[in-house]
């Protein structure tokens, strides 16, 4: 997604909403599935879920997790830096800057398809997950 609509590094609310409605695109055919069967709570597991959590909590965005109204205002203010920089985001590690904004759009897309307002972060990665899920299923 970053190298698709940011791979100059530039960032501007016309690129950035393009991102999102091409992860829409690519999460719609699950977005009945997933919306339709009225759970309570959404877990997240991924570097650039953790990287999110980590820039909200610093910033006095959110406590736990990665909220809608944190994400939007997150989303703000990446939009206004215009790019990702060590001195405007000094609390993201420096190999998330390249693909960092191209993980915010799946985010978004994901909590809006989804109609997520709360999402917990997982300490585990994505990888551990896929991993436990086989395992049981060879079980």
């Amino acid at each position: 997604m970053s190298m698709a609509h940011f791979a100059d590094g530039k960032i501007t609310p016309k690129r950035f909403k393009k991102a999102v409605i091409c992860a829409e695109t690519e999460l719609e055919p699950f977005q009945h599935l997933y919306r339709s069967q009225q759970w309570s709570s959404a877990i997240g597991a991924s570097g650039t879920l953790k990287a999110t959590q980590k820039l909200l909590q610093s910033r006095g965005l959110s406590r736990r997790g990665i909220s809608r109204e944190g994400l939007n205002k997150l989303v703000d203010q990446v939009l206004s830096a215009g790019r990702m920089t060590p001195a405007l985001f000094p609390d993201l590690n420096p190999e998330r800057y390249p693909s960092f904004i191209g993980g915010l759009s799946i985010i978004q897309a994901t909590f809006d398809i989804l109609e997520i307002e709360h999402m917990d972060v997982s300490e585990g990665a994505l990888r551990e997950g896929l991993l436990q899920d086989l395992l049981g299923r060879i079980n």
